[in-house]
């Protein structure tokens, strides 16, 4: 494997694997939050649980952002870091683009 020998495919393979792993690890620990609280809201009557469970699902979207957002930082330094990217100010701005081109 002769394209590995380059830094650049060990960077990007590496940024990859952990940007997976961080999303990988905030969507299990949302989903064992959300199975916690589904055992606790089986009492409820069904006609409260409805809103209940549309603000739990609307929370996690969120949350699910602010990780697509932390993973978008996170490429933005290693560009800028690797020097992919000239200055801070490009690279906030490739960032605040990405949640809209990526995501």
């Amino acid at each position: 494997m002769e394209t590995l020998d380059y830094p650049s495919w060990r960077w990007g393979l590496s940024l990859i694997a952990l940007t997976l792993a961080f999303h990988a690890a905030a969507v299990v620990t949302m989903g064992i939050v959300a199975v916690k609280i589904r055992f606790r809201l089986e009492t409820f009557v069904l006609w409260h649980l409805i809103p209940i469970m549309t603000c739990i699902v609307g929370v996690m979207g969120l949350l699910l952002a602010v990780v697509l957002v932390i993973e978008c930082g996170i490429w933005a330094v290693a560009y800028l870091w690797l020097g992919a990217l000239d200055s801070p100010t490009v690279a906030r701005e490739n960032r605040s683009k990405c949640g809209s081109r990526c995501g």
